[in-house]
């Protein structure tokens, strides 16, 4: 096993996005856009369980914003498509950033909590960022 991921769940890449474009100098003041791409087994989505994602920020090996989503993993995605995008957006890279400007390290992570008959639980899986992916906010 991988110590980014589990067998059934891993993150292919990251993108930052401002004004549409695909970049890694950013404005302060602008918006801003993060996704990641997931390859997953479609398994996961058939079966009870949640998901927990975290869009993380960190500065000078610091976490200085960390950004959570979560729910019911069947409502992740309408259809198991084996490989998606996940999306997560702010009016102001700031916000994002929780006010910092500088080098700033965007390391995505998703785990899936799952249980099966009679509330059993099964093996979690989760999927952390391979590459470091950074980005400069000014």
């Amino acid at each position: 096993m991988s110590v980014y991921h589990t067998p059934r769940c891993r993150i292919l890449w990251t993108e930052v996005y401002q004004g549409g474009r695909p970049t890694n100098v950013v404005t302060y003041y602008g918006d801003l856009q993060l996704f990641f791409g997931i390859s997953w087994d479609t398994a996961i989505w058939y079966t009870s369980g949640n998901f927990f994602i975290k869009f993380g920020m960190l500065q000078d090996g610091q976490i200085v914003a960390s950004h959570l989503w979560s729910g019911w993993t069947p409502h992740l995605t309408s259809r198991p498509y084996p490989n998606f995008w996940i999306r997560m957006g702010w009016n102001r890279a700031s916000d994002a950033t929780n006010g910092r400007w500088g080098v700033i390290l965007f390391q995505p992570s998703v785990h899936f909590s799952m249980w099966g008959p009679g509330g059993a639980p099964f093996p979690s899986e989760f999927a952390v960022a391979e590459q470091d992916h950074y980005l400069v906010v000014g």
